[in-house]
């Protein structure tokens, strides 16, 4: 019997298929609702929900102070289910701080471990630009901020080390509402630099880590926003 070069290839694909079903034993998620943060009289409310997960153990929420250094926040198992979906709350009482990034460590069965973008939480804050998500602060590579402005105009950057010298500097056209920017670090020295952002006379700063790829945090990238 003769068997046709499409049923061959057919057969190949879909035993690779099943090869990395059972093999992947790293976890994955589907948020329908990313990180959010609300204020409350006695702490921050953090709430997220997921379409779809897959060897997941439990969600670890941690924060820090300036982005670096992250300590955890709490642990939530399991969320409650509603049209298939699964809502996470988590109370963050007695902050003292009134800037707190935040970050989700989903941990898996086997314990390892893949981070969500960090979110960065302003209380009493009415300034007209500020930063609210950013990926890692430690990278080897890229980082990435998102911006919500409430004015347009020209915002100037710098990026200095610990010294003060600018190793980057440069300029972007800001509009009203959320703005994405990029910044790379690949050719950087290793080490601490300051990321200044200045628009209309406001200026948001935030510190990054300049490491080797080995060293930089494993960033869930399997997570899509629906």
């Amino acid at each position: 019997m003769k068997i046709s070069k499409f049923f061959i290839l057919k057969s190949a694909f879909l035993f690779f298929l099943t090869y990395i079903c059972i093999t992947d034993t790293s976890a994955a998620c589907v948020f329908s609702h990313p990180l959010q943060i609300t204020e409350v009289q006695i702490g921050n409310v953090l709430s997220w929900s997921t379409r779809s997960e897959v060897n997941h153990a439990y969600f670890r929420v941690e924060k820090s102070i300036d982005g670096i250094l992250f300590t955890e926040a709490g642990r939530v198992k399991e969320g409650a289910n509603k049209g298939g979906e699964r809502s996470y709350r988590l109370l963050d009482a007695g902050i003292g701080e009134s800037r707190i990034f935040y970050r989700l460590a989903l941990v898996s069965a086997d314990e390892s471990v893949e981070y969500t973008k960090t979110v960065l939480f302003n209380r009493y804050s009415s300034n007209n630009i500020k930063v609210v998500e950013m990926s890692s602060v430690i990278t080897d590579a890229l980082f990435t901020v998102t911006l919500q402005s409430a004015q347009a105009g020209l915002m100037t950057f710098k990026i200095s080390n610990v010294s003060g010298a600018v190793t980057k500097s440069g300029e972007s056209r800001i509009e009203i509402g959320a703005r994405v920017l990029n910044f790379d670090l690949r050719g950087f020295e290793k080490g601490m630099y300051e990321l200044s952002m200045n628009l209309g006379g406001e200026t948001e700063k935030l510190w990054i880590k300049k490491v080797e790829t080995a060293d930089a945090p494993q960033i869930l990238l399997s997570s899509k926003n629906k």
